[in-house]
Protein backbone atom coordinates (compact mmCIF):
# COMPACT_ATOMS: atom_id res chain seq x y z
CA UNK A 1 0.00 0.00 0.00
CA UNK A 2 1.50 3.18 -1.00
CA UNK A 3 2.02 5.90 1.68
CA UNK A 4 4.01 8.40 -0.21
CA UNK A 5 6.68 8.92 -2.15
CA UNK A 6 10.27 8.64 -0.97
CA UNK A 7 11.31 11.24 -3.72
CA UNK A 8 13.24 14.12 -2.07
CA UNK A 9 12.12 17.92 -2.60
CA UNK A 10 14.91 19.79 -4.96
CA UNK A 11 17.06 22.89 -3.78
CA UNK A 12 15.30 25.06 -6.29
CA UNK A 13 11.89 24.19 -4.36
CA UNK A 14 13.54 25.44 -1.06
CA UNK A 15 15.32 28.54 -2.45
CA UNK A 16 11.89 29.50 -3.52
CA UNK A 17 9.65 29.19 -0.58
CA UNK A 18 12.77 30.55 1.81
CA UNK A 19 12.52 33.60 -0.69
CA UNK A 20 8.78 33.95 -0.70
CA UNK A 21 8.97 33.64 3.17
CA UNK A 22 11.28 36.57 3.11
CA UNK A 23 8.95 38.20 0.60
CA UNK A 24 6.03 37.49 2.49
CA UNK A 25 4.75 36.09 -0.23
CA UNK A 26 1.91 34.06 0.88
CA UNK A 27 0.24 33.12 -2.90
CA UNK A 28 3.80 31.73 -3.71
CA UNK A 29 3.97 29.99 -0.48
CA UNK A 30 0.82 27.92 -0.19
CA UNK A 31 1.25 27.08 -4.12
CA UNK A 32 4.41 25.52 -3.89
CA UNK A 33 3.89 24.07 -0.72
CA UNK A 34 0.80 22.39 -1.77
CA UNK A 35 2.32 21.07 -5.78
CA UNK A 36 5.07 19.13 -3.61
CA UNK A 37 2.65 17.34 -1.66
CA UNK A 38 0.41 16.34 -4.53
CA UNK A 39 3.61 14.97 -6.63
CA UNK A 40 5.55 13.72 -4.04
CA UNK A 41 3.32 13.44 -0.48
CA UNK A 42 2.82 14.43 2.89
CA UNK A 43 5.14 12.57 4.35
CA UNK A 44 8.42 13.56 1.91
CA UNK A 45 7.10 17.10 2.27
CA UNK A 46 7.17 17.41 5.61
CA UNK A 47 10.56 15.38 6.12
CA UNK A 48 12.62 17.14 3.32
CA UNK A 49 11.35 20.14 3.81
CA UNK A 50 9.36 21.73 6.24
CA UNK A 51 11.62 20.33 9.04
CA UNK A 52 14.52 22.17 7.56
CA UNK A 53 12.51 25.19 6.63
CA UNK A 54 10.97 25.38 10.42
CA UNK A 55 14.53 25.16 11.37
CA UNK A 56 15.09 27.58 9.49
CA UNK A 57 11.85 29.49 9.82
CA UNK A 58 12.96 29.77 14.09
CA UNK A 59 15.37 32.43 13.11
CA UNK A 60 13.26 34.84 10.74
CA UNK A 61 11.30 37.32 12.29
CA UNK A 62 8.60 36.62 14.29
CA UNK A 63 6.09 37.64 11.32
CA UNK A 64 7.95 35.85 8.58
CA UNK A 65 7.70 32.64 10.53
CA UNK A 66 4.13 32.98 11.24
CA UNK A 67 3.50 33.27 7.59
CA UNK A 68 5.34 30.03 6.88
CA UNK A 69 3.40 28.03 9.48
CA UNK A 70 -0.12 29.45 8.09
CA UNK A 71 0.65 28.33 4.85
CA UNK A 72 1.33 25.19 6.27
CA UNK A 73 -1.62 25.18 8.35
CA UNK A 74 -3.41 25.87 4.85
CA UNK A 75 -2.22 23.48 3.10
CA UNK A 76 -2.61 20.49 5.28
CA UNK A 77 -6.16 21.64 5.56
CA UNK A 78 -7.02 21.50 1.97
CA UNK A 79 -4.97 18.38 1.10
CA UNK A 80 -7.37 16.82 3.96
CA UNK A 81 -10.93 18.40 3.15
CA UNK A 82 -10.44 18.20 -0.33
CA UNK A 83 -9.42 14.93 -0.47
CA UNK A 84 -12.30 12.27 -1.97
CA UNK A 85 -14.26 10.91 0.98
CA UNK A 86 -13.18 7.25 1.23
CA UNK A 87 -14.77 3.93 1.49
CA UNK A 88 -12.63 1.90 3.41
CA UNK A 89 -12.25 1.46 6.96
CA UNK A 90 -13.46 4.37 9.05
CA UNK A 91 -9.81 6.54 10.76
CA UNK A 92 -10.75 8.82 13.56
CA UNK A 93 -7.64 10.78 13.51
CA UNK A 94 -7.38 13.31 16.68
CA UNK A 95 -5.39 15.19 19.35
CA UNK A 96 -5.67 14.89 23.21
CA UNK A 97 -9.51 16.19 24.14
CA UNK A 98 -8.83 19.84 24.97
CA UNK A 99 -5.08 20.06 23.26
CA UNK A 100 -4.98 22.53 20.23
CA UNK A 101 -3.83 20.63 16.77
CA UNK A 102 -0.59 20.85 16.31
CA UNK A 103 0.97 21.63 12.85
CA UNK A 104 2.62 17.83 12.79
CA UNK A 105 -1.11 16.27 13.51
CA UNK A 106 -2.29 18.77 10.76
CA UNK A 107 0.04 17.12 8.43
CA UNK A 108 -0.57 13.25 9.81
CA UNK A 109 -4.37 14.24 8.79
CA UNK A 110 -3.20 15.06 5.15
CA UNK A 111 -1.69 12.11 4.96
CA UNK A 112 -4.31 9.59 6.19
CA UNK A 113 -6.33 11.55 3.70
CA UNK A 114 -4.07 9.99 1.17
CA UNK A 115 -4.67 6.38 2.21
CA UNK A 116 -7.93 4.09 0.85
CA UNK A 117 -9.53 4.92 4.14
CA UNK A 118 -13.05 6.59 5.21
CA UNK A 119 -10.92 9.32 7.33
CA UNK A 120 -12.72 11.67 10.26
CA UNK A 121 -10.54 14.49 11.92
CA UNK A 122 -11.82 15.74 15.59
CA UNK A 123 -10.21 17.98 17.58
CA UNK A 124 -12.25 16.81 21.11
CA UNK A 125 -12.59 19.78 23.86
CA UNK A 126 -13.30 17.23 26.78
CA UNK A 127 -13.17 13.16 26.95
CA UNK A 128 -17.54 12.80 26.11
CA UNK A 129 -16.71 15.14 23.22
CA UNK A 130 -14.00 12.75 22.25
CA UNK A 131 -16.21 9.61 22.98
CA UNK A 132 -18.80 11.30 21.12
CA UNK A 133 -16.65 11.40 18.07
CA UNK A 134 -15.36 8.51 17.96
CA UNK A 135 -18.74 6.65 18.12
CA UNK A 136 -20.46 9.09 15.27
CA UNK A 137 -17.80 8.96 13.41
CA UNK A 138 -18.14 4.81 13.33
CA UNK A 139 -14.22 4.72 13.65
CA UNK A 140 -12.54 1.04 13.66
CA UNK A 141 -9.23 2.90 14.17
CA UNK A 142 -8.61 5.86 16.24
CA UNK A 143 -4.95 7.15 15.62
CA UNK A 144 -4.37 9.30 18.81
CA UNK A 145 -2.23 12.04 18.69
CA UNK A 146 -0.47 12.75 21.98
CA UNK A 147 3.57 13.89 22.82
CA UNK A 148 3.75 15.97 25.70
CA UNK A 149 0.73 15.17 27.39
CA UNK A 150 1.03 13.76 30.77
CA UNK A 151 1.20 9.36 31.00
CA UNK A 152 -1.28 9.32 33.49
CA UNK A 153 -4.01 11.06 31.41
CA UNK A 154 -2.85 9.25 27.73
CA UNK A 155 -2.75 5.85 29.85
CA UNK A 156 -6.52 6.90 31.38
CA UNK A 157 -8.20 7.83 28.04
CA UNK A 158 -6.88 4.80 25.95
CA UNK A 159 -8.35 2.81 29.12
CA UNK A 160 -11.32 4.31 29.03
CA UNK A 161 -11.55 4.26 25.35
CA UNK A 162 -11.46 0.73 25.03
CA UNK A 163 -13.78 0.29 27.45
CA UNK A 164 -16.41 2.45 25.77
CA UNK A 165 -16.10 0.91 22.03
CA UNK A 166 -15.09 -2.22 22.26
CA UNK A 167 -13.68 -3.53 18.72
CA UNK A 168 -11.83 -0.03 17.94
CA UNK A 169 -8.22 -0.45 17.14
CA UNK A 170 -6.32 2.00 18.91
CA UNK A 171 -2.92 3.96 18.06
CA UNK A 172 -1.38 6.44 19.95
CA UNK A 173 2.21 8.60 18.77
CA UNK A 174 4.59 9.86 18.51
CA UNK A 175 5.20 10.47 22.35
CA UNK A 176 7.03 7.57 25.01
CA UNK A 177 4.69 6.33 26.88
CA UNK A 178 5.34 2.74 27.91
CA UNK A 179 2.33 1.75 30.54
CA UNK A 180 -0.08 1.88 27.28
CA UNK A 181 -2.59 -1.27 26.75
CA UNK A 182 -0.64 -3.76 24.64
CA UNK A 183 -3.12 -3.85 22.63
CA UNK A 184 -2.85 -0.32 21.41
CA UNK A 185 -0.49 -0.10 18.86
CA UNK A 186 2.29 3.20 18.91
CA UNK A 187 3.92 5.19 16.78
CA UNK A 188 6.71 7.37 16.91
CA UNK A 189 6.77 9.82 14.02
CA UNK A 190 4.63 11.50 10.80
CA UNK A 191 5.54 8.31 9.03
CA UNK A 192 5.03 5.62 11.60
CA UNK A 193 1.70 7.25 12.06
CA UNK A 194 0.75 6.77 8.11
CA UNK A 195 2.22 3.02 7.98
CA UNK A 196 0.47 2.71 11.25
CA UNK A 197 -2.86 3.12 10.18
CA UNK A 198 -1.95 1.51 6.63
CA UNK A 199 -1.02 -2.04 8.61
CA UNK A 200 -4.52 -1.45 11.03
CA UNK A 201 -6.68 -0.65 7.94
CA UNK A 202 -5.69 -3.85 5.68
Amino acid sequence: MRTDSPARPNGADIARIDAAIVARDLVSVHRTLERIALERGVVALWDELVTPLVTRARGLDPESAALFVECLTGVFTTLTVDAPIGTGVPVLASPMPGSPPPLEFRALAAALARLPVNLRVAAPVSRSAFGSSVVGSGAAVVMLWAVDEPAEDVLALTRWLRRRCRGVAVAVGPGEYADLPRAVARFGSLTGGVRCAADLTV
